[in-house]
């Protein structure tokens, strides 16, 4: 009798239906991971410039005088005198920008979908709202803030 080493057809088919099953199993988990980084920084990349702008914008129009302060018809833009410069913060093209001197802009967030300002005495709520598209779905984040104006004359 001959002893033969080796494996069998068996055992190779085995062998490589394992091995195929773990690496699809590795690549899934993988691609999860892929995408959840990419809404990760899709929600960093929102919220970062739009929480920047959002304290720049209450720290201002807490030290505006209060009878200079202007909501928009829609509320989508607000204007108001500090310092002696006049100020306006609007959305236009998906850029939240601001305005101060007149004619003079500056974009401080990109992605915004909408900007709402609303006034209740001395106290002016600001929501913002920035989308951006990963992998053919939305990411969305809404920013609120309340700026209540120290300087009411």
């Amino acid at each position: 009798m001959r002893s033969e080493s080796g494996f069998t057809l068996v055992e190779v088919l085995v062998t490589a239906f394992i091995f195929v099953v773990l690496v699809t199993v590795i690549l899934v988990a993988f691609s999860a991971g892929g995408l959840n980084w990419r809404i990760d920084m899709a929600q960093l990349d929102i919220f970062q410039p739009l929480r920047q702008s959002m304290d720049g914008m209450v720290r201002e129009i807490r030290q505006a005088a209060g009878g200079t302060v202007t909501i928009s018809g829609d509320n989508s833009q607000i204007d108001f005198t500090l310092s002696g410069f006049s100020v306006a913060y609007y959305l236009s093209a998906g850029n939240l920008i601001r305005e101060c001197p007149p004619g003079t802009t500056k974009v401080l967030a990109q992605d915004v979908a909408s900007l709402n300002f609303t006034q209740d005495d001395a106290v002016i709520r600001i929501t913002a709202q920035g989308v951006k598209t990963v992998s053919g779905k939305d990411i969305t984040l809404t920013l609120t803030e309340k700026a209540r104006m120290r300087n009411d004359s």
